[in-house]
């Protein structure tokens, strides 16, 4: 019998995707009837939200027939997200849905759609926890300070401001005012954020991202906000990049075909993300098995605030 290397803090780290995220229950479900384990989850955005919301029953099973009863299948809930998938595919019929983002912002709107939007929805798949702590296991969510420029990780404390400061998509959803914070989704620095997870103390991470690539068949460019969303697109993917080999294993489903908004998709998304971990098979049992784990010869340039 093969032994496992408990020794070795192990960390699941869960990017961000919007209804993509759903993936990750299928990457856990697959963990969970294999035997694996892991320490703790440190996700951004959707990888925050569907990771707590596994750690609410730890039993993936349960998690996700209660997330379809309680949300998918639920009608206040599915008009809740119906409204974000038909405000965001009305907006993406104009030339470009980011422009249109630019476009409020200059407004002086915070954000396209309601806040209530997100956070309604949070307080159904979270009715009855109040604290990270109740948790039934490990979670760190990322968030990103507007006013300092620091990542913000939620470890503790209240949960709802904790999904709606990880899950708030700049320009879609407002920024979110906690403690003296104004935070916004993680993404923008941290779509897999397998470094903070690294400073937290994993000796090895196993990391699922759920994002889009950047397109490297752009040939034009022709107006200034068109050149300032690359740079964005550019700086962002840059980022990930490092995030990405400070991973021992990496798993990418094949979602990039599904919209952010694109909840009513959560059957197919899931049974994606389950497969992505059957094809990763062996590499997985070596993950877990093995022991070998990367060594960085340098200090991480990571910083962030633990709250």
């Amino acid at each position: 019998m093969k032994k496992l290397f408990k020794k070795k803090k192990t960390a699941l780290v869960l990017g961000g995707g919007g209804a993509r995220g759903i993936a990750h229950l299928g990457i856990i479900k697959f963990l969970e009837e294999n035997g694996y384990n892991f320490d703790f989850i440190v996700g951004t955005s959707a990888g925050g939200v569907f990771g707590s919301f596994y750690l609410k029953y730890k039993d993936v099973d349960r998690a996700w027939q209660e997330l379809k009863k309680e949300v998918y299948e639920k009608e206040d809930v599915i008009e809740h997200l119906s409204k974000i998938t038909y405000n965001s595919e009305k907006m993406s019929l104009i030339d470009n849905f980011r422009e249109k983002i630019y476009a409020a912002k200059v407004l002086f709107k915070e954000g396209v759609l309601e806040e209530k939007l997100m956070r309604e929805p949070y307080e159904i798949m979270f009715k009855g926890i109040n604290n990270i702590e109740e948790l039934k296991g490990k979670i760190y969510m990322v968030a990103i300070d507007l006013l300092s420029g620091q990542d913000i990780v939620f470890s503790r404390g209240e949960l709802l401001p904790a999904l709606m400061a990880t899950s708030a998509l700049p320009g879609i959803f407002p920024p979110v005012n906690y403690k003296g914070y104004y935070l916004i989704d993680g993404g923008s620095t941290q779509k897999l954020p397998t470094i903070i997870a690294r400073k937290l103390g994993a000796d090895r991470v196993l990391a699922v991202d759920v994002g889009t690539n950047l397109d490297k068949k752009v040939k034009k460019h022709p107006t200034g906000v068109k050149i300032m969303i690359r740079v964005e697109d550019i700086v962002s993917y840059r980022l990930h990049e490092i995030n990405i080999k400070f991973s021992d294993l990496y798993i990418r489903p094949e979602i990039e075909k599904f919209k952010w908004f694109e909840f009513d998709k959560y059957e197919e998304i899931f049974k994606i993300g389950y497969n992505a971990a059957q094809q990763k098979a062996s590499e997985i049992e070596d993950f877990f098995y093995s022991g070998k784990t990367k060594s960085f010869p340098f200090e991480f340039f990571e910083d962030f605030v633990l709250i």
